[in-house]
């Protein structure tokens, strides 16, 4: 074989080599920018309502269609690598293009839905808050209602009454969309629960407040207080201000009025 020959078949070779390594270049790049963002630059996000049941791919399939992602092909795949495919969680969700799949995955696999607020004034009855459920799009007040009846979870609270009234405690409420009315309840008897002990109780009675009124008084104080150790200092002025017969002098207190 000549040396001609050679030279010829191994820079023929090389050539080959160079060839395949800027196809498999192309091809590595065309891969990995299935992974990066859709639209790095876009600030708009688009609210997601992901079912219960479905599956990463499906999730994918979904993504991709409403204009999120590049690729399911790249979201299941980095779903399975980091280990979350099974455990992406249903529910309605606000996403944006700029998003990374990583930053995605994560909002999804920790059930870092849509949040929104949900504000009860006190002194409102059970058929009020009902109505109130209603009229902000959560559900229907039948199911509200229900819910503050139902004699299972009255039971686990404790609570011996045919239905929560008095014991929903009134607050601006921070709950994700998808919240359900029992939910909500539990939510808000666990919140009275919290603010209005025993003891608390048992000092109003002892003065002669009504259930309505010892809720009131401790609204006012959660709202008056800025640090938890406030509170028993804040409730003993409150307590002094009533048994004297003087206005409480707090800025909440011109909600109730």
């Amino acid at each position: 074989m000549s040396k001609r020959y050679l030279l010829v078949a191994k820079i023929g070779a090389m050539n080959f080599a160079v060839a395949a390594l800027i196809v498999i270049s192309v091809l590595m790049c065309r891969f990995l920018s299935e992974f990066a963002p859709l639209d790095p630059n876009e600030t708009k996000r688009i609210e997601i309502e992901i079912p219960h049941g479905m599956s990463a791919a499906q999730i994918g399939d979904l993504l991709q269609r409403e204009g999120i992602i590049r690729s399911r092909t790249a979201f299941l795949w980095s779903a399975r690598l980091r280990g979350v495919a099974a455990k992406l969680k249903s529910g309605r969700y606000l996403l944006s293009p700029s998003m990374s799949l990583s930053q995605i995955l994560r909002i999804l696999a920790l059930g870092k839905v849509k949040m929104v607020k949900f504000s009860v004034p006190e002194g409102l009855t059970v058929k009020q808050i009902a109505a109130l459920w209603q009229s902000r799009g959560f559900g229907t007040a039948e199911e509200f209602i229900r819910a503050a009846h139902d004699r299972t979870l009255l039971t686990s609270y404790g609570i011996n009454a045919q239905s929560a009234e008095g014991y929903l405690f009134p607050e601006t409420y921070v709950i994700s969309e998808g919240t359900s009315a029992k939910e909500m309840v539990s939510s808000m008897i666990e919140l009275f629960r919290r603010r209005v002990t025993p003891d608390l109780i048992k000092e109003g009675r002892r003065r002669g407040f009504n259930l309505h009124q010892i809720i009131t008084l401790a609204s006012i104080i959660e709202k008056e207080a800025r640090l938890d150790d406030e509170r028993p200092i804040i409730s003993a002025v409150f307590h002094r201000r009533l048994k004297l017969g003087w206005k409480l002098e707090a800025d909440p207190t011109v909600r109730y009025a």
